[in-house]
C-alpha cells in the first residue's frame, strides 16, 4: 500500500513568517536546514521547499504520530534525491508500518512543492531515504 501527500507553499509566507516570528524557523527546522539553506537568494525558497516536503509527509501519514517538526530533518543531496532522516515517535509509526518513504522538491521564486510517497509494498523498511 501506497500513501501520497502533497504540498505547495509559498515561498513569501515563509518569509514573512520568519520576519515576524524569527523563532517560528527554530520550531519549524533544523539547524542543519537553516544552515543547508545559506543565505543568498535562494534561501527563501530553499526553506520553502523542506517546509513543504515535512507537510506532504505529515500528509501521507496522516498526522505527526506525537512528533513535531523538528522530527523531520529535509538535506541536500546534489544530484540525488533529498536525503530525509526522521526521529521520535514520528519514526517508530513509519517503522511500525514498515514504510519507505521518497520526497520529491522543487521550488522556483515564488512557490515551492513537495510530494512524499510512504510505501509499505516491499523492501526493506526506511530504506529509501528514511535514514537514521
Amino acid at each position: 500500500m501506497t500513501q501520497l501527500g502533497i504540498d505547495i507553499t509559498s515561498v513569501k509566507r515563509i518569509q514573512a513568517l520568519a520576519a515576524r516570528r524569527p523563532r517560528a524557523l527554530k520550531r519549524l527546522f533544523t539547524e542543519n536546514e537553516v544552515r543547508d539553506a545559506g543565505m543568498g537568494r535562494q534561501r527563501w525558497p530553499r526553506l520553502a521547499g523542506r517546509f513543504a516536503a515535512k507537510e506532504a509527509l505529515i500528509k501521507a501519514a496522516r498526522g505527526l504520530h506525537g512528533g513535531s517538526y523538528q522530527n523531520i530533518e529535509l538535506r541536500r543531496r546534489p544530484g540525488a534525491p533529498p536525503q530525509v532522516t526522521v526521529s521520535g515517535l514520528l519514526r517508530e509509526w513509519l517503522e511500525s508500518k514498515g514504510y519507505v518513504v521518497s520526497i520529491s522538491i522543487s521550488h522556483e521564486d515564488e512557490f515551492a512543492v513537495a510530494i512524499a510517497s510512504l510505501d509499505a509494498g516491499g523492501g526493506e523498511p526506511g530504506v529509501a531515504g528514511l535514514d537514521s
